[in-house]
């Protein structure tokens, strides 16, 4: 007779394994983010094929999440092919809706729940993706530490115009350098370290590493973009304008940014803390 202890051990999903429960919750949670963003972006005529890849995205995950119990195999493969393109989808449905970046978290829980399973990178294409990865990520380290330089002109200067200048190039920055820096250095992370013996959730180091990298453009997207659209329209307006804290916001903003990143970069130097229970 089989223990009741025994029986638990038994019924327990072995590590690694697929979940069902948790990845239909989680493609439900990814088609709510996009239902949001196209609530948010179908009034505009300029974001029509946002709101359309939003549309399809939104049912198609819908549909997945339906589907899944019944044909557990097949709607896991195709459920992971369409939740990678979703990462850059909701990034750039963020430019002019920001709550998309939201996206980012549901869809990297929809990716863990998934369990999708990588080959290890042979040495010649490791070494170039982590080239890659080293290269965009020092990049996105420099251009936050040249926005936190610009927001301290912002909030400091005396020369109103210099300081307007100051926050239309934070603007281009951002649009121009650092979104497209982000994705890069996100995408060859998930590259290295999924084609890597590190893995994703293995390692302390690599789990509150991408923690961090994915934290700066959800808050960035939701917040700190808003600051400084409002600090240009503010100042191009009225040279002389007050900004009501703004300047001090971005200034504190970048000063945070910097650091996480200088973390981040110190994390994979020292590589601290050893293996997790994944």
């Amino acid at each position: 007779m089989v223990s009741s202890p025994q029986r638990q051990r038994e019924r327990r999903p072995e590590p690694g394994a697929l979940q069902p429960s948790r990845a239909r919750l989680a493609l439900f949670a990814q088609a709510v983010v996009a239902l949001l963003c196209l609530a948010l972006l179908r009034g505009d005529p300029a974001n029509r094929g946002f709101s359309l890849a939003a549309g399809v995205a939104a049912f198609g995950n819908l549909l997945l999440a339906v589907l899944l119990p019944v044909h557990v195999d097949r709607v896991r493969r195709i459920a992971l092919w369409v939740s990678w393109p979703m990462i850059p989808l909701f990034v750039a449905c963020s430019l002019p809706a920001p709550p998309a970046l939201l996206g980012l978290l549901t869809t990297s829980a929809a990716l863990g729940s998934l369990r999708p399973k990588f080959g290890s990178l042979r040495p010649r294409a490791r070494k170039l993706w982590l080239t890659l990865h080293i290269g965009f990520s020092v990049g996105w380290l420099g251009a936050a530490m040249a926005m936190l330089v610009l927001a301290v002109v912002g909030a400091t200067a005396a020369d109103r115009e210099l300081r307007h200048h100051a926050y239309e190039i934070m603007h281009i920055f951002d649009l121009a350098i650092v979104i497209p820096l982000v994705l890069l250095s996100l995408g060859t992370g998930l590259v290295v370290s999924l084609g890597t013996r590190w893995g994703l959730v293995r390692y302390w180091w690599v789990l509150v590493k991408f923690v961090l990298a994915l934290s700066i453009p959800v808050f960035a997207g939701l917040q700190e973009s808003f600051w400084v659209r409002e600090a240009v329209e503010v100042t191009r307006a009225d040279r002389a304008a007050e900004l009501a804290g703004t300047d001090l916001r971005l200034w504190v903003c970048f000063v945070v940014f910097t650091l996480l990143l200088w973390t981040a970069t110190a994390l994979s130097a020292y590589k601290p803390w050893g293996r997790t229970r994944w």
